[in-house]
């Protein structure tokens, strides 16, 4: 009857639906993981620069280490 071949089709299209949603949801997942863990490779880079940088300004601060470092 129709009836029955309509709720065949609503079955269907519910179930793709489900399918759909779930792959959405596995992507956003995957994604939002990719971004972490880029967002964690750069703040520890940025970590790393701040190191630097304040290792540095000691020895712009310092003259005199600051023309042993340009010689060598």
């Amino acid at each position: 009857s129709i009836n029955s071949r309509f709720s065949e089709i609503l079955a269907l299209v519910e179930h793709r639906q489900g399918e759909l949603l779930d792959c959405v949801k596995r992507l956003g997942e995957e994604k939002r993981r990719a971004l972490t863990d880029q967002l964690s490779l750069i703040e520890t880079e940025r970590d790393l620069i701040r190191t630097e940088c304040d290792r540095l300004k000691g020895v712009v601060s310092n003259p005199f280490l600051f023309n042993c470092f340009i010689i060598y």
